[in-house]
């Protein structure tokens, strides 16, 4: 069974990528509202009335799947605050199974089937790991702060600028409008970028700050609170402000691309923003992995200690449990996965997938096996 230390949606892809030939394979969800001991009963009744038909192979795997998750649904009194969702099936002669049962959110879709792969459908909500992406618009009126949370916009605060640059006068074009001189413009962008910088933190930061007993440094780059920031605003504007750097590091150094052209700073700003950023919000999910294999390949270049690859070399590393970070290729073997990522996490190592449509994904496969580690320490 996969460990509850593998980030979730990482275990779920684990079991989205199982598939068989035949309809051997069980998936049984119970909602948060629902009783745990309806779900055993019927398994219960499934497995007995199973237990009749002749013995062939495929009757076997459904038996030996069912006696696994009614095992699984005995060990609970109650239904877990969010619900669980449990999975069992034969694999290549192997009896695997998954349980979720400690869900961010609840589960709302009820579920008893079988198929030749799992159905994942009551866990897709919670498929995609949580994301938090700052939106920006400044312009000379004034500027828009806000979050895209799961693809949900929400507006935090907007700033609006007193005295000349407030607004357009009528009858005045955007483009001479911002083509005039503005004398306290970058005394503005100052403001912008701090209210930036304090919006879009880490509330741990501020924890760890009264702790010590010192602020945070506002370039810390570990402070931020979102995965990555978008910025737009009105052509020439958002470009100077941009290029200016009036944006603390640990947030310019997560912006999602060049500025977009967006006109308002409001909560319709905000969404068209959020929409013209869309293909490069999606990125966010991926960085992660990106940036460890990127990592990966430049030590492997200087023949770094504290890096490993392929089969051989990641083996030994985890048999002295010296492994921090285990990179494993989304194309490995099911059971391959599983057995690396156990003996990973069993040691406290931290498991990353890495994805074969991303740059390097497929050499990482091609050259590294797959597989690769960042150590705590050399292995002799």
């Amino acid at each position: 069974m996969t460990t509850e230390d593998t980030p979730l949606h990482d275990r779920i892809r684990a079991v989205e990528s199982v598939s068989v030939d035949e309809d051997r394979l069980l998936t049984v969800a119970v909602p948060a509202d629902e009783s745990v001991g309806t779900y055993h009963e019927r398994i219960e009744e499934a497995d007995a009335e199973v237990s009749y038909i002749d013995t062939n192979d495929v009757s076997k795997h459904e038996r030996d799947a069912l006696e696994r998750v009614r095992r699984t649904l005995a060990e609970y009194d109650e239904t877990p605050e969010n619900g669980l969702v449990t999975y069992a099936g034969v694999v290549d002669a192997d009896l695997t199974d998954w349980t979720f049962d400690e869900l961010p959110d609840p589960v709302r879709e009820s579920r008893t089937a079988w198929g030749n792969e799992f159905d994942t459908e009551p866990l897709d909500a919670l498929a995609t790991p949580s994301q938090s992406v700052g939106l920006l618009v400044v312009e000379r009126g004034g500027a828009a702060f806000g979050r895209l949370d799961d693809g949900r916009v929400e507006v935090v605060e907007t700033i609006d600028r007193d005295g000349r640059g407030t607004s357009r006068q009528s009858g005045e074009s955007t483009e001479r409008f911002e083509r005039d001189e503005d004398p306290n413009l970058e005394a503005f962008f100052d403001e912008v970028g701090e209210t930036a910088g304090r919006l879009f933190v880490d509330p741990s930061a501020h924890e760890r700050a009264t702790e010590d007993a010192a602020a945070p440094d506002p370039n810390d780059e570990d402070r931020a609170g979102v995965d990555g920031l978008l910025v737009g605003g009105t052509t020439g504007t958002v470009e100077r402000f941009v290029e200016g750097e009036f944006l603390p590091t640990h947030l310019a150094d997560r912006l999602l691309d060049d500025a977009f052209a967006v006109e308002y700073a409001n909560e319709r700003g905000l969404e068209r923003l959020a929409d013209l950023g869309e293909e490069r919000v999606g990125d966010v999910e991926r960085r992660g992995p990106r940036d460890a294999l990127d990592r990966l390949f430049e030590a492997a270049k200087t023949d770094d200690e504290e890096v490993v690859h392929g089969h051989e070399a990641v083996d030994e590393a985890l048999t002295y449990d010296a492994v921090e970070t285990l990179l494993l290729s989304e194309s490995l073997e099911t059971e391959t996965y599983r057995t690396l990522e156990e003996r990973a996490t069993e040691q406290g190592g931290e498991v990353l997938t890495v994805p074969t449509d991303i740059e390097g994904g497929e050499q990482f496969v091609e050259g590294f096996d797959g597989r690769g580690a960042f150590l705590r320490f050399p292995v002799e």
